[in-house]
């Protein structure tokens, strides 16, 4: 015989205690119901026509409370009692059959929680009705989740051991010793919890419950959140209430309001809104200490450190610092905005730094990490406003870096620190103390970039030490400052660069200026330069220094069809080229110098207008700055931030447009 008794309704109403959350539960009694159901056996029977009630379980209603603390807790839910009776095993064709006095018993429980979801909790029981001896024995049940509060609550009925036996004396019926029912209660803390400086102890919270998933403070947040949660972080100033640093020790999505909007200010205009600002009010080293892997950190506005306002302890494996804005005091103690050592994959983009007493990031003693699409300024750093040294393969991309008052906007490795590999692309650097860029790895491709008001000892672009790698499609030009020095380097390919207007005054390190200078500990037989446009500037276009090498600068373009100025090449009206130098052959014209520039509308940089520079313009399409596919080259009407059909008219109007040498 098999019954499935229902056992209604756990009602959790919540409460606080002391600061810890608790809720309290009701499980709601049933019964009593007898097993077997009342029998009157029929006249025949051996064992006489009176009737023979069976045995009664009931569960009686119990209310209790639960801490949500995480944790595991043992908590009583019903009491069962038991009431043996004589019971009739017979059947009409066979009274001496006892095979029904075993049961069966599927007891599920219908669970409401008050103002939240609802389910069930299922327990098997067996009742065995013998002839001097019954017993009863109560399974573990199925385990069934809840979301309690903000956490994950799974609740497992609990079971007992066969019980029973000859527990009998005086007249029936015999009642039975009570027996509590327990279920495990497993509280996980909260997959997502919510921080606002606004919430309180019996504020409405958003509907969110306070110490459970619901604070004020951001670092109670982390706390509480489970691992591969989320903090979300509304608007706000979290800084008197705040212990600093916030110490992130679990992988979670921290996310502040601004999450995924870009803050960059000349690249996208800023943005707008209110932010949550993590202040240290210049009272801790760091805002924020990172000691877990996969950690996104996305929307803050994030100052007031003495020291590094974002730094690691001990390895941050996977970040990702993204959409944020950092700043500092200048008159006050400071050091690096970020801050990362000892790290792989490491990615920081799309954030905004200014006013950074050091480099503003810094991505070092790391590997196959990118500083990428960030803007940086008024940097004061003693090395560079991006600064990444004892590096294997980080990529340093699109980064916006000007006003640097003291030294480089880029800079990837230091002397002889052995970094390797990585790409250096798409950036531009102005009004900057030093170098532009700086490359002081091997194997590095240092690709379209712009430089330019660089006042550099140095050059707007020095390589030191950066065998075998590339410089290809750079824009160095208007520097104070020799173009680009070469200096302790092998294998170098500088090709398809533009440079021109470099004149360095400060004669301190290097008398003189030059386009190109490669200096005496160059190693000149193994550096090709070619296909560059280099033009206009002070002293020399290239200039060897590694006088008993030459180094090979065929196929260049100097701005004057007859080649560069050289006493061996005597009609030679473009930039001066020292000795050593294998100039010839020449381009007498190319595309981009300063008789063909570029016309309008040429996306490509190949001085034609055609179908591969719709191609782009149509992948463009309706961009925004900064948003999707966007593609400042596509701009051609640049006040209204959008691709559309003003850019299209003039994209019309230069159609089939060309400047090259080798157009009719």
């Amino acid at each position: 015989m098999e019954k499935i008794v229902f056992l209604i309704a756990i009602v959790l109403a919540f409460a606080v205690v002391s600061n810890a959350v608790t809720v309290s539960y009701t499980v709601t009694g049933w019964g009593p119901n007898q097993y077997p159901s009342e029998t009157t056996p029929p006249p025949e029977a051996p064992w006489g026509p009176d009737g023979y009630p069976g045995d009664a379980l009931e569960m009686v209603t119990y209310t209790g409370s639960l801490d949500l603390a995480p944790g595991t807790y043992t908590l009583k839910i019903n009491t069962l009692k038991w009431t043996i009776d004589y019971t009739y095993g017979g059947t009409e064709t066979d009274p001496d059959d006892w095979s029904n006095i075993y049961h069966n018993i599927t007891v599920v429980r219908s669970i409401t929680f008050d103002g939240g979801p609802s389910g069930s909790l299922s327990q098997d029981m067996y009742l065995e009705n013998e002839w001097e001896n019954d017993f009863l024995t109560v399974y573990e049940g199925i385990t069934s989740t809840f979301s309690v509060g903000g956490c994950q609550v799974e609740v497992t009925p609990l079971g007992i051991s066969r019980f029973g036996g000859s527990n009998f004396s005086g007249d029936a019926p015999w009642p039975q010793p009570d027996n509590d029912i327990f279920a495990r209660f497993e509280v996980a803390p909260p997959e997502e919890v919510w921080v606002d400086d606004d919430y309180c102890e019996g504020c409405a919270n958003d509907g969110h419950t306070w110490g459970s998933d619901a604070f004020d403070v951001i670092q109670d947040g982390i706390d509480a959140v489970a691992e591969s949660g989320t903090v979300h972080v509304a608007a706000g100033q979290y800084e008197l209430k705040e212990t600093f640093p916030i110490v992130i020790d679990k992988t979670i999505d921290l996310l502040g309001p601004q999450a995924n909007i870009d803050p960059r200010s000349i690249t996208c205009g800023g943005r707008t809104g209110a932010e949550a600002v993590i202040d240290a009010n210049e009272l801790s080293s760091a805002v924020v200490q990172i000691s877990a892997s996969d950690v996104n950190i996305n929307g803050f506005t994030i100052t007031g450190a003495t020291g590094d306002m974002v730094e690691e302890d001990g390895s941050a494996d996977n970040l990702m610092f993204q959409y944020n804005i950092i700043y500092d005091d200048p008159c006050s103690a400071g050091d690096e905005a970020i801050q990362i050592k000892y790290s792989d994959g490491v990615i920081m983009q799309y954030n905004y730094a200014y006013n950074i007493l050091q480099d503003a990031f810094n991505l070092s003693v790391s590997s196959n990490g990118s500083v990428r699409y960030n803007e940086a300024h008024d940097i004061k750093s003693e090395n560079a406003a991006i600064y990444c040294y004892e590096t294997t393969n980080i990529d340093i991309i699109g980064n916006l870096v000007y006003n640097v008052p003291n030294n480089d906007a880029i800079k990837l490795g230091d002397s002889d620190d052995g970094s390797i590999g990585g790409i250096v692309s798409d950036n531009e650097t102005y009004n900057i103390a030093e170098d532009g860029i700086t490359i002081y790895a091997a194997a590095v491709t240092v690709q379209n970039n712009n430089i330019y008001n660089c006042d550099s000892e140095n050059g707007a672009m020095y390589l030191y030490g950066a065998n075998d790698s590339v410089v290809t499609d750079n824009h160095i030009h208007d520097n104070d400052a020799i173009g680009l020095l070469i200096a302790n380097s092998s294998n170098i390919t500088v090709e398809y660069n533009r440079i021109y207007d470099c004149c360095d005054t400060n004669d301190d390190k290097y008398s003189g200026s030059a386009g190109i200078w490669l200096t005496e500990d160059a190693n000149t037989p193994t550096i090709d330069i070619n296909y560059n446009i280099i033009y206009n500037n002070a002293d020399f276009g290239i200039r060897n220094d590694n006088a008993t090498n030459v180094v090979n600068a065929e196929n260049n373009c100097w701005a004057d069809p007859n080649g560069p100025t050289h006493p061996s090449n005597p009609n030679g009206r473009g930039d001066v080229v020292s000795d050593d130098v294998d100039f010839d052959p020449w381009l007498s014209a190319c595309c981009g110098d300063p008789d063909h520039e570029y016309p309008v509308a040429d996306v490509t940089g190949d001085c034609n207008v055609n179908l591969e520079d719709y191609t782009i313009f149509a992948s463009a399409w309706l961009s925004n700055r900064c948003g999707p596919n966007w593609n400042p080259d596509c701009n051609l009407e640049s006040s209204d931030d959008i691709i559309d059909l003003l850019d299209l008219g003039i994209f019309a109007a230069n159609w089939l447009a060309c400047t090259d040498p080798d157009c009719n």
